[in-house]
């Protein structure tokens, strides 16, 4: 009986094969949104009665603006926070990022009549903020950038033609925090006492959920159908 031989000629695609899905595993693994979703999956929901000082405590709540609301630069919405990235096609070799923006502002949540700000002011280094791109908008040959569009990549030093003035094929994902909007929120508590009244708030102290290298401000609206089960 003759036993199986091996054909040395598979090996190199082979490991090709298998480095190729390794890396994606780690991609897919180590994303933003999964790393996010698995930190706030370990973790219990809080009240914001319940929350004491240094907890690193997951909470949800309705977002409400500070002082006043942010412009989403693509869409024109109200809201507490936007996220955007914008790429263009490289053909056969996929999409390349122009942008990847944050805009972000601390913003009140609140819950069954309890306040408490969120610190997303703290720097990238110390959050992790993951919305849902709800708006998704293109560019190309036939499909001209609209005014927005080509004023916010202005802004980045980016433009939506190229050399030749032809159109770029471009794609923009834009996601927001709108006022009123639910959020999960998980992060460092603190009691900060107030130098300024804050109308409809008859406290000096206020809750506060920050972040820290360790304990990194988490904040999404991803719903249970990213089988994140948030709320």
């Amino acid at each position: 009986m003759k036993l199986l031989q091996f054909d040395s000629s598979l090996l190199g695609p082979i490991i090709f094969f298998s480095v190729f899905l390794l890396i994606i595993g780690i991609r897919y693994f180590f994303n933003k949104k999964n790393k996010l979703i698995r930190a706030l999956k370990k973790a219990k929901f809080t009240s914001l009665q319940s929350v004491k000082e240094n907890d690193y405590a997951k909470v949800s709540g309705n977002a409400k603006f500070v002082t006043e609301a942010l412009i989403a630069p693509l869409s024109g919405r109200e809201c507490v926070l936007y996220q955007i990235k914008v790429e263009r096609s490289r053909g056969k070799n996929g999409w390349e990022t122009m942008v990847d923006d944050i805009r972000a502002q601390d913003f009140f949540i609140e819950h069954n009549g309890e306040m408490a700000i969120v610190k997303t002011s703290v720097g990238g280094s110390l959050r992790n903020i993951f919305l849902e791109k709800d708006q998704k908008m293109k560019s190309g040959s036939f499909n001209d950038a609209n005014h927005r569009l080509v004023a916010y990549l202005k802004t980045h030093g980016e433009k939506s033609t190229n050399w030749l003035g032809l159109n770029r094929t471009i794609r923009y994902h834009e996601g927001i925090i709108e006022p009123n909007e639910k959020v999960t929120v998980m992060g460092v508590a603190q009691w900060k006492v107030l130098k300024d009244v804050i109308p409809g708030f008859n406290y000096s102290k206020i809750l506060t959920f920050t972040g820290s290298k360790k304990q990194r401000l988490l904040v999404t609206d991803l719903k249970e159908k990213s089988g994140a089960k948030l709320w």
